[in-house]
């Protein structure tokens, strides 16, 4: 058993869940669902989208990722802008990356997979409480699907 230790976010600029697996095809990389504020990942609000993105761990330029929205906020404070900015999408998988590669290489794991078939399950948090949109790892699992 685990205990979580860390602050509230009574007011956070963004929140998510991120599988550090492709779930849509065989491009290794990582799946984000974000939100704008306090509005719900897994029970959202009726007609209320969230930003999904597939991070892939490649990229023709010059940075480790390649970003692909597959859906996009509507939440109207929003004004049609993204949840995260390129820069926090960047850090975040920087984070995965390093979350992930722990848990499967440095701590057992019952998976008997490869690397790209291993998955963690993250929650974010992305708050300017404290300091100017601070990006936030509030919880890290291994993913199951059973």
């Amino acid at each position: 058993m685990g205990i979580l230790v860390h602050r509230s976010f009574p007011d956070e600029d963004a929140n998510g869940v991120i599988v550090t697996k492709n779930l849509y095809n065989i491009n290794h990389g990582y799946v984000f669902n974000v939100q704008y504020k306090e509005y719900s990942i897994v029970y959202p609000e009726k007609d209320i989208l969230h930003d999904q993105i597939i991070v892939y761990t490649i990229s023709l330029e010059d940075n480790d990722y390649t970003i692909e929205y597959l859906s996009h906020s509507n939440v109207p404070q929003l004004q049609g802008k993204t949840v995260l900015t390129d820069n926090e999408i960047y850090e975040l998988a920087d984070y995965c990356t390093t979350i992930k590669r722990h848990y499967y290489y440095d701590l057992p794991n019952d998976c008997n997979c490869s690397y790209n078939d291993f998955a963690m399950d993250i929650e974010l948090k992305v708050d300017s409480q404290v300091k100017s949109r601070k990006v936030y790892i509030k919880q890290a699992r291994i993913y199951s699907t059973r």
